[in-house]
């Protein structure tokens, strides 16, 4: 696959509205208030949505509310190797892999 022919990748797009037909998912990178843009939206089209954050201890620094039932992507283990792999697993051309996913510090 090549990036701009079988393959598109935009870096913080306005407003990001992909085909209904075409195999999409977001990438939430967290941090201390976190804008949510369209987030609502992608989750009601039900686009995929990886949120990272820096590292497992933040979730709830980097998160909004909106995305912190979802697993989050620890970007401290494995970086943006691992980013890249979550893409290709939830739009299913790659198996799932071991995880390196946080789950929400229990309160």
């Amino acid at each position: 696959m090549r990036v701009g022919h079988e393959v598109t990748w935009s870096v913080r797009p306005h407003n990001f509205s992909p085909e209904q037909r075409k195999a999409s998912v977001a990438v939430f990178f967290g941090r201390k208030d976190a804008q949510e843009d369209n987030v609502a939206e992608l989750m009601n089209r039900a686009i995929p949505i990886i949120p990272v954050i820096s590292k497992q201890s933040m979730v709830l620094h980097e998160i909004p509310k909106v995305l912190r039932a979802l697993n989050c992507l620890d970007y401290s283990n494995g970086g943006m190797q691992r980013v890249v792999t979550a893409m290709l697993e939830s739009i299913g051309l790659l198996p799932r892999q071991p995880s390196y996913l946080s789950q929400l510090p229990q309160r």
